[in-house]
């Protein structure tokens, strides 16, 4: 980010006076893209835009679980989303179908970037999404459609990769006290270089399209792993039934709890359909869970150069993946092993769903590193064993669970006793090993030289196929990094060289 060193009465005048935070930023910025403004032409120039509207809540219907003819209904926090696409397997709120008619402007049939309109000031924030009309979706107030004047759809990858970038989020910062609104201003002075180079404009897109691609991949792994662990457990229970009873007083008792998570019908039902499974089930035993800690001294930093890994629950995505952000520097360290890592508390909001996700740290891959308390190690199982329980823990029937176990207001958390109280089926090993390759499996590949984006995008595909979910995020996260450095190079106007085997050789 540019330094800001010096900033005159005229800045402020063309800046309407505003002296918040963003606004400043935005004046260094702004003298480094005039050059850029004289050789290039501005992307939005060349997008048309419409704003999502404003919906009545009172006509949202997701408390209807079964209701058809409804609709998905895109929200900021569905564009702010950590994901790049818009996809089915997000929260949404839905919309009775008639709006398709009534509003039918809103209703979104054909491909769009979604910029979010209200936020902070964060940098890290996402605010920006690809809706690849995958499914028709109505669009919410506060979120902004664009797409192409003219059908490109390089273009709108192009474009869409710079708004990933920290020159476009600057600008587009909004004004306000607690909440900051993207306003008609901010529109206006917003600009994002478009080049003339058209193979750069198509490498650029090709590597978007390619991390697109993998997120997909991702949502298409996850789903088949759900699908396999429900179908093996309802196929082959013991002959006894499910009942639901109230919960009598020995029960509470036993549980030592009076909240309702544990008692609902939902929660016993899913318990009983683990216990019930025909080869039996197990539980953690409770010399191998072991929490974490915030070090008293301690540095902590995104430098690569500090000695260890830091993982906070804020690392550990709802897919169960890592999302590399912060190193630190310690006296001590908790993770030199390979280990099932817990999410035992979260701020997220919600019925307490995104407790208990899992992800599995690899400790050749990652080396040392550093967990706090609010993640629980479990250690001294054998590999195939924890990768089989992080995909337990993270498909759809034990996020369910886990919202049942978990307890709290403001922030849910599991405590390390509820964890014990999980059971985990006795799969056979063959299906243990097919849920597992899709969750973490390294393909061996070697690559000869890449001549196009074509040619990328079909071995890349290939590649796709065979790796797990953890290796299709690493793969994405690397691609991200390479987008990253050639905006860079578009906004300090250096010359950009396309070389695909760069990033594909990482894998």
């Amino acid at each position: 980010m540019i330094e800001i060193k010096e900033i005159g009465s005229k800045d402020l005048k063309s800046n309407l006076f505003s002296f918040s935070p963003s606004a400043l930023q935005f004046i260094p910025l702004e003298k480094s893209l005039q050059k850029l403004k004289k050789k290039y032409e501005n992307v939005f120039d060349h997008l048309k835009s419409f704003d999502g509207f404003a919906f009545p809540s009172s006509d949202f219907v997701t408390h209807y679980e079964d209701m058809k003819n409804k609709y998905p209904l895109i929200q900021i926090g569905n564009v702010n989303d950590e994901g790049w696409l818009i996809d089915e397997t997000q929260d949404f709120e839905y919309l009775p179908s008639f709006y398709s008619k009534k509003k039918s402007k809103y209703f979104l049939t054909d491909r769009f970037m979604l910029l979010s309109l209200t936020g902070g000031n964060d940098l890290n924030c996402d605010i920006s999404s690809l809706f690849l009309n995958d499914f028709p979706a109505f669009l919410n107030q506060r979120v902004s459609a664009l797409r192409p004047k003219r059908n490109d759809p390089n273009l709108l990858l192009y474009a869409f990769a710079l708004t990933k970038h920290d020159v476009f989020k600057v600008q587009w910062f909004g004004k306000g006290g607690i909440q900051k609104n993207t306003i008609s201003t901010e529109r206006k002075r917003t600009y994002l270089p478009l080049i003339k180079e058209k193979k750069v404009i198509r490498f650029i897109a090709s590597l978007v399209d390619a991390i697109l691609r993998k997120e997909k991949e991702i949502v298409r792994k996850r789903y088949t792993i759900n699908r396999l662990i429900e179908e093996e457990l309802h196929t082959n229970q013991k002959s006894t039934n499910f009942h639901y009873s109230f919960p009598k007083y020995s029960e509470v008792i036993k549980n030592r709890r009076i909240d309702t998570g544990v008692y609902t019908d939902e929660f016993k039902k899913i318990d009983f359909l683990i216990k019930n499974y025909n080869r039996g089930c197990f539980f953690i035993d409770d010399k191998k869970i072991k929490g974490g800690k915030t070090p008293t001294k301690r540095y902590i930093s995104d430098k690569l150069e500090l000695d260890y890994l830091w993982v906070t629950p804020t690392n550990i995505s709802d897919f169960g993946t890592y999302l590399p952000k912060d190193r630190i520097n310690c006296p001590a360290h908790n993770l030199n092993e390979n280990a099932m890592l817990i999410i035992n508390r979260t701020s997220k909001g919600g019925k307490g769903e995104y407790v208990g996700i899992s992800f599995y740290y690899e400790y050749e891959s990652l080396g040392t590193g550093q967990h706090n308390q609010g993640i629980y190690k479990i250690t001294d199982y054998p590999k195939s064993q924890l990768l089989f329980m992080v995909s337990f823990m993270n498909c759809n029937l034990m996020r369910k669970y886990c919202a049942g176990l978990s307890s709290g207001s403001k922030m849910k958390e599991i405590k390390s006793n509820h964890v014990l109280s999980i059971p985990f089926p006795k799969f056979q090993a063959n299906l243990i090993k097919k849920i597992n390759e899709l969750y973490f499996k390294k393909p061996s590949t070697s690559y000869s030289k890449i001549s196009n984006a074509d040619i990328f995008l079909e071995i890349d595909n290939k590649w796709n196929k065979s790796a797990g979910i953890v290796q299709l995020k690493e793969s994405a996260t690397i691609i991200k990094q390479k987008l990253s450095e050639l905006i860079n190079d578009i906004i300090c106007d250096n010359k950009i060289t396309i070389n695909y085997l760069s990033q594909t050789s990482l894998y």
